[in-house]
C-alpha cells in the first residue's frame, strides 16, 4: 500500500511539474508572439508592403491584374491597369528589395537620386508625400521619411514635429543607419506656415554642409524667410 501511495506522490509531482513548464512555455511563447507583432508594427520599413501582400505574406491576387506596363529602368517596374499602380523595385543583381500597391490618391513616383532610387509615395488626402530610398549597390531599404528636403546618396534632411517641444526640429541623419550620423537643429521656423513647402534646401560641398532658406516666425503678415549654410561635421 505504501509502496502504491509513493507512486501515486511521484505520479502527481511530475504532472504538477510538467503544467507548470507548458504554462511557462505557453506564456512565454505568447510573449515572443505579441513581441513580434509589436516589432512588425514599429518597424516602419515594410509600411508599403501592406498594400501588397496579406497577414501570411501571400501577393494579394488582385495586384496581378495590374500588369500594364507603365514606368521601367534596371531597378524598378511600375504597373498600372490604369487606374492603380503595383511597383517593384530590385538591386543590381535582381533580388526583390520591395513591392508594393499605390491607387489613385496622393502622388507616387519611382526615380533615381545619384545611385540610388526613390519611392515618392503620398497616401490618400495626404498632401506631404513619404519617401523611402533603396541602396541598389548593397541592398539596403531605408524607412519612410516625411517632410523630407534634401537627400543625397548617403544623408537625408526632413522636419520632424516633436510633441515634447511643440515645435518642428530640422533633422539631417544618416539615410539607412542613424547610429552613424545623426543631428537635430532648433530655430524659429514658422510653423503657421506650409513648412515642407516653402523651405529650399541642398547638400553642398560634398555632403558637409546643408544651405537651406526657411519661413521664420515674426509679426509680419507676410511670411519672413532667412537663409543660412549648416556644418553637418
Amino acid at each position: 500500500m505504501k509502496k502504491i501511495l509513493s507512486l501515486l506522490l511521484v505520479f502527481c509531482f511530475v504532472f504538477v511539474l510538467c503544467s507548470c513548464k507548458n504554462a511557462n512555455t505557453t506564456t512565454n511563447s505568447s510573449q515572443n508572439e505579441a513581441g513580434e507583432q509589436i516589432n512588425k508594427q514599429d518597424d516602419k520599413t515594410n509600411l508599403s508592403e501592406k498594400y501588397a501582400v496579406d497577414d501570411n505574406g501571400t501577393v494579394i491576387n488582385f495586384l496581378d491584374t495590374i500588369d500594364t506596363s507603365y514606368k521601367e529602368d534596371k531597378n524598378y517596374s511600375i504597373y498600372t491597369d490604369g487606374f492603380s499602380f503595383r511597383y517593384i523595385v530590385k538591386d543590381n543583381d535582381g533580388n526583390l528589395l520591395d513591392m508594393g500597391y499605390h491607387d489613385y490618391r496622393g502622388s507616387f513616383d519611382l526615380y533615381y537620386l545619384g545611385k540610388m532610387v526613390v519611392l515618392d509615395y503620398g497616401s490618400g488626402g495626404e498632401a506631404i508625400p513619404s519617401r523611402r530610398y533603396y541602396d541598389v549597390e548593397k541592398g539596403r531599404v531605408s524607412a519612410f521619411f516625411l517632410n523630407t528636403i534634401a537627400a543625397t546618396d548617403t544623408k537625408v534632411a526632413y522636419f520632424s514635429y516633436q510633441e515634447n517641444k511643440k515645435k518642428d526640429v530640422l533633422i539631417v541623419q544618416d539615410i539607412f543607419d542613424l547610429s552613424k550620423y545623426y543631428i537635430e537643429f532648433e530655430r524659429n521656423f514658422d510653423n503657421g506656415t506650409a513648412l515642407f513647402y516653402n523651405t529650399k534646401a541642398s547638400f553642398i560641398d560634398n555632403g558637409t554642409k546643408l544651405e537651406i532658406t526657411y519661413p521664420y516666425e515674426s509679426q509680419k503678415s507676410s511670411p519672413q524667410y532667412k537663409t543660412e549654410i549648416l556644418s553637418l561635421s
